[in-house]
């Protein structure tokens, strides 16, 4: 919860570090041109998406990415009520499956 959202005050110190920072985010209209016309080229370039799909594909693949995924997934424990038996399930999707 923010100082804000408590009731406190925030120093003029801190305002200015959130305005900063929130200006350092938005582009200038040259900068907005620039990145949409390297979108539409990324994007109307079939043999660059297919390269690109493969990388994903084969970072999906990997054991790093295997490991991201296990360590975000949460364990479900299903309990069968006819047979007496509970299942440990180490994400939603496979306790779905």
């Amino acid at each position: 919860m923010s100082a804000a959202a408590q009731g406190r005050k925030l120093s003029e110190k801190t305002k200015a570090k959130i305005k900063a920072g929130i200006n350092s985010i938005i582009f200038t209209s040259e900068h907005k041109k620039k990145l949409l016309n390297h979108l539409k080229v990324m994007h109307s370039n079939k043999e660059l998406q297919a390269k690109r799909l493969e990388k994903v594909k084969t970072y999906h693949k990997s054991k790093e990415f295997q490991e991201h995924v296990q360590r975000q997934s949460t364990i479900i424990e299903v309990f069968d009520v006819l047979n007496n038996k509970t299942t440990v399930y180490s994400s939603i999707n496979q306790a779905a499956r």
